[in-house]
């Protein structure tokens, strides 16, 4: 499950919390009333300080994790995971007025993520250091296919503990 809109800077508050949390909330809802016992919301890794460039983003990712803990609430053989991926990446399709055009954005991002694996200890340092500032934000990007892998592997495969929300972070994502 996943809906909304990316983290646009200074763009209406109720607006974005709106894209990308009640978007994500009713459809769990909805899940329970239909006896769904699988879930999983594909979220963000997120910076503390995109509140105060995209709070209403923040927000509604934050309304979406806490929609998850309400899935599993009371319901003992309930199982939710939360994907965090920071940047996701595979071929974007464009409309043109002679086609759709593809844009393949691993030329750009797949050695980008493969850089940032191999600066993974500096930026996990940066990280420790202020969390603030990059917290969040250095992390290799996520391929499509490794999101769409370990979205199936959770709603489908997963060893769970009913009754628990699962996080998959960056570091975890690149594994599928």
């Amino acid at each position: 499950l996943t809906a909304g809109s990316p983290p646009l800077p200074f763009v209406d508050f109720d607006l974005q919390r709106r894209l990308n949390g009640p978007t994500n909330v009713e459809p769990m809802r909805a899940a329970v009333s239909a006896g769904v016992e699988r879930l999983v919301l594909v979220n963000a890794s997120m910076p503390a300080w995109l509140d105060h460039v995209a709070g209403g983003y923040a927000q509604g990712k934050r309304d979406a994790a806490a929609a998850m803990a309400e899935f599993v609430d009371g319901r003992p053989g309930a199982y939710a995971a939360i994907l965090k991926p920071p940047a996701i990446y595979g071929t974007r399709h464009e409309r043109t007025p002679l086609g759709m055009l593809p844009i393949p954005l691993g030329l750009v991002m797949a050695p980008i993520s493969a850089a940032m694996r191999v600066l993974h200890g500096p930026t996990a340092a940066l990280r420790s250091a202020a969390p603030y500032a990059f917290e969040g934000v250095l992390l290799p990007p996520v391929s499509v296919d490794s999101v769409a892998s370990a979205a199936i592997y959770h709603a489908l495969d997963a060893e769970s503990a009913c009754g628990v929300v699962t996080e998959e972070d960056a570091l975890a994502l690149l594994k599928f």
